[in-house]
């Protein structure tokens, strides 16, 4: 019963000795919460400790042509419909490109099915695109590799306002450029960077910018792609950021 959630979740909260999220942004929806369970936010409650992921960054392949990437799991709050559907249609524009899809439905919750399969299902007939579904966290990170762009472009609503999107930082540590919203925390690091594209998910004539990029100038696509490793060494390397957490247990 969704009705049970609120109080789930101030269960969860008041067993916690040690609470933190993946971002400002989030952290700022979390402190009411841990203030109605009774934690003290005076203190320095919640801290950020981002996505992160190893400092042994792996070597990227380069293609002979831009290979594409979507993945993640078909969540009905989630619409990448906009995105996939220039992409597509510059790649038959161009008879190049192709697309690699690592997706499918969520593994252990039966959510409702999104906009995202309509969309897939359509795709899967084309024979420049390449359905894989769910796949082992290893075979993505291998597979990514010889991949050029990575689309994580959705629709704006409150969850991907607050996300700090685990895929994308799979991605930037991969060394590929992300063509990503502009209106989510993460956005401002892979601008910052230069480490991709960030528009506003339903503007057709800068995803199209983008896309063109993507073909036409690999070695800006190149550059990018090093911007993003640079980016997740810098900023989302986890021996930098799990310092508050190896605080506390150290305490």
């Amino acid at each position: 019963d969704q009705r049970m959630m609120p109080f789930l979740k101030l269960q969860a909260l008041q067993k916690a000795d040690f609470v933190t999220c993946a971002g400002d942004v989030q952290r700022h929806y979390f402190l009411p919460w841990l203030l109605m369970a009774g934690h003290d936010i005076r203190e320095d409650a919640c801290p950020a400790i981002p996505m992160s992921l190893s400092p042994e960054l792996p070597t990227p392949r380069k293609s002979d042509e831009p290979v594409f990437l979507y993945s993640g799991i078909f969540l009905p709050w989630q619409d990448p419909s906009c995105a996939l559907e220039r992409l597509i249609k510059k790649i038959d524009e161009r008879q190049a490109g192709k697309l690699l899809i690592f997706a499918g439905p969520h593994p252990t919750y039966p959510f409702p099915a999104g906009s995202a399969p309509a969309i897939i299902e359509t795709l899967q007939a084309h024979h420049r695109v390449e359905f894989v579904g769910v796949v082992p966290y290893e075979t993505l990170t291998e597979r990514s590799l010889d991949c050029s762009v990575s689309i994580d472009l959705m629709a704006r609503n409150v969850e991907r306002e607050l996300a700090f999107t685990t895929r994308t930082v799979v991605a930037l540590w991969c060394g590929l450029p992300v063509l990503y919203n502009d209106y989510s925390e993460l956005s401002s690091y892979i601008s910052q960077y230069q480490a991709g594209w960030t528009v506003a998910p339903d503007d057709e004539a800068e995803i199209d910018l983008a896309l063109d990029c993507a073909f036409d100038k690999p070695d800006r696509v190149h550059a990018f792609g090093r911007h993003a490793q640079q980016l997740v060494r810098e900023r989302l390397n986890w021996e930098k950021t799990v310092l508050p957490l190896a605080e506390f247990c150290h305490a």
